[in-house]
C-alpha cells in the first residue's frame, strides 16, 4: 500500500530538471540511429548463441543481480536521488507463466523483492533487473523505470548490459518512429 503512494510523488523529470514535450520526427530518428549505432558497438563485444543472439557473459543469474546493483550504484553518484535499499533481483520459478502474461519482471513492495522472468532471452535481462531496482527506489512509472534501467545499463563495465539496455531504449524510440514515420523507420 505504501509503495502506491509513490505513484503520486514528484515525476523523475522534477528531479532531473526537464521539461519533457513531443519529440520531432527529425530528433526521434537520431535517437534510433544513435541507439543503433550502440547496439552495433555493444553486439560485437558480446557472446552469442548458436543463432546468432545475444547472450549473458555471466550465466549465473546472481553475480548477474550484483553486477546489476554494481551498475546502478555507480549511477546513484551522479543521480543520488536513485539511492535506496539495496536489493537482489531473483530469478522466478514461475517464469513460464510470467512469459504468458508477457511480464519480465515483477517488484513486489511488501517484501522487497525483485523477482525475474529467465524465460526471456537473455539480453533482456539485465535491463529488466536494472528496470525493478528503480521501482525499489520508489520510482513506480513504468516509463521512469525503463528510462533509469536504460541509464543503469550504460554504467555498467559489461557489454551484455550496455546491449540490454540499449536495445530496450531502441525498442521504445524506433516504435515511436514507426508511428511517426513508417517511412523513415
Amino acid at each position: 500500500i505504501c509503495m502506491g503512494l509513490n505513484y503520486y510523488r514528484a515525476e523523475a523529470k522534477d528531479y532531473l530538471g526537464l521539461e519533457i514535450k513531443k519529440s520531432t520526427t527529425e530528433e526521434l530518428y537520431e535517437l534510433c540511429v544513435m541507439l543503433a549505432n550502440d547496439l552495433n558497438e555493444n553486439r560485437a563485444k558480446c557472446e552469442v548463441d548458436d543463432n546468432g543472439i545475444v547472450s549473458l557473459s555471466d550465466k549465473n543469474r546472481y553475480r548477474t543481480s550484483d553486477d546489476a546493483r554494481r551498475a546502478y550504484l555507480a549511477m546513484t553518484k551522479d543521480f543520488p536521488m536513485l539511492r535506496g535499499t539495496d536489493i537482489k533481483n531473483k530469478p522466478l520459478i514461475s517464469s513460464k507463466l510470467f512469459s504468458m502474461f508477457f511480464t519480465t519482471g515483477i517488484y513486489i513492495p511488501y517484501t522487497f523483492e525483485s523477482n525475474i522472468n529467465i524465460d526471456v532471452p537473455e539480453y533482456t535481462i539485465p535491463s529488466t533487473m536494472c528496470h525493478e531496482l528503480t521501482h525499489s527506489r520508489g520510482f513506480m512509472r513504468e516509463d521512469e523505470a525503463n528510462f533509469f534501467g536504460y541509464l543503469a545499463c550504460t554504467y555498467s563495465d559489461r557489454a551484455d548490459f550496455r546491449y540490454s539496455g540499449a536495445y530496450l531504449a531502441f525498442d521504445y524510440a524506433f516504435s515511436e518512429l514507426y508511428d511517426d514515420d513508417k517511412a523513415l523507420a
